[in-house]
């Protein structure tokens, strides 16, 4: 158990990397926007191009981990990073902020396939769901450390030393993947896996799975949990916290709610369940999103920070952990590498429609019915949650 544990938590590192160059974003955006002049449209570029990067990373990195093996992909991911990382600190211009973040996004894809699908083939069934939401807490975890640094140089404006601590962190992944076995049942099934097609993905027996893992990996993204990881500075300053460092602060919050409902996650999903957790996450989430929007209509401050981090509680108790996990478990280990790869291309797609759209939708229809929109949408996530997703705890991986 221990080296199982050993294990998990190196490929849990990569979504840390996942986590902090996703998430740092939020505090350079505010001095990139006026440091390049950026209009709303460039600023959701910036922020957006990753995800396009991010859907080829997934689909490629399903293909690469049922090919190369779990554990090389992870090393494939490292590249993509550290070259994405320097361009990044080195930019001046906005075309090379583009490239830096797709770069990026390369590698997020193919971490977010390798890592939780390493995890659970790594892992027992009595533990597998601790296991894998250890991938969502170093996310969790990598997006708070992202918001404390954005704090810790706000006021000197300094993004290019917020994106250059995420070089330096880069360098523990690697080196510690060294130290852990390539994935068993990847080992056991390399062969016949080698033997099936792309189009199994929709033979009769195979298909319920598969729109169940398009479902829930769509509604991830479009219940607006991204809008607040991305722009919750801009959120912050819209709700009325008028100062940069004000609004990075108040994101720092976010930030440590994920993290703590993350762990209470870790505790509870091989107990209740995945099912009951996601039913009631949801339900929690559509009601934080009806109090924002009331906060928000009659401008309590306060009220909004309230609504957010109850949002957040709820997400990451539920869609966060939950999906990675439902991913590795309802599909069989011949085709689970793609498969997880294409509900992870629809993921990121839906990511980036809903981040490339958010400060447009600000702009023309304003907050709150913003937030009503994704309100209606969770609403529609419970609803296909009660209805299609099955409960997976204890079953056993083949």
């Amino acid at each position: 158990m221990q080296k199982t544990l050993f294990a998990s938590l190196v490929a849990s590192f990569g979504m840390f990397l996942y986590g902090y160059s996703a998430s740092i974003i939020a505090g350079t955006l505010l001095f990139i926007a006026r440091e390049f002049q950026l209009s709303d449209l460039e600023q959701e570029l910036v922020v957006s191009i990753m995800l396009i990067s991010a859907m080829g990373g997934a689909l490629a990195g399903g293909s690469l981990a049922d090919y190369l093996g779990r554990k090389k992909t992870l090393f494939v991911s490292v590249v993509f990073f550290f070259f994405g990382t320097i361009i990044l600190m080195k930019a001046n211009a906005l075309s090379a902020l583009l490239l830096g973040r797709f770069v990026t996004g390369i590698g997020v894809g193919i971490v977010c396939i390798a890592a939780p699908l390493y995890i659970a083939e790594m892992s027992p069934a009595s533990s597998r769901g601790a296991l894998v939401t250890l991938a969502q807490l170093m996310t969790t975890i990598g997006i708070l450390v992202a918001y404390v640094v954005a704090y810790v140089f706000a006021d000197k404006a300094d993004w290019r030393d917020m994106f250059g601590l995420g070089a330096v962190l880069l360098t523990v992944f690697p080196v510690a993947l060294l130290f852990v076995p390539e994935s068993p049942l990847w080992l056991s099934g390399k062969i016949e896996r080698q033997k099936v097609p792309w189009k199994a993905l929709w033979l009769p027996h195979l298909r319920k799975a598969v729109w169940i893992g398009l479902g829930i990996s769509v509604f991830q993204q479009i219940t607006g949990i991204n809008t607040i990881i991305y722009y919750a500075p801009k959120i912050f300053e819209v709700a009325g916290f008028k100062t940069a460092e004000t609004a990075i602060f108040e994101t720092m919050l976010v930030g440590i709610v994920n993290v703590v409902f993350s762990v209470i996650a870790l505790f509870t999903l091989d107990r209740l369940g995945r099912r009951v957790l996601l039913i009631t996450g949801l339900i929690v989430m559509s009601l934080s999103l009806a109090a924002l929007i009331g906060s928000l209509h009659f401008q309590m401050s306060y009220g909004c920070l309230f609504s957010l981090l109850l949002y957040v509680a709820a997400f990451a108790i539920s869609l966060g952990p939950i999906v990675g996990l439902l991913l590795s478990e309802i599909f069989p280990q011949e085709i689970r590498g793609r498969a997880m790869g294409l509900a992870l291309f629809v993921n990121w797609l839906s990511n980036y429609i809903v981040s490339l759209t958010f400060l447009t939708l600000l702009s023309t229809i304003g907050i709150v019915f913003t937030f009503g929109l994704f309100m209606i949408i969770c609403l529609f996530a419970l609803w296909f949650a009660w209805k299609m997703v099955p409960e997976t705890k204890g079953i056993q991986l083949n």
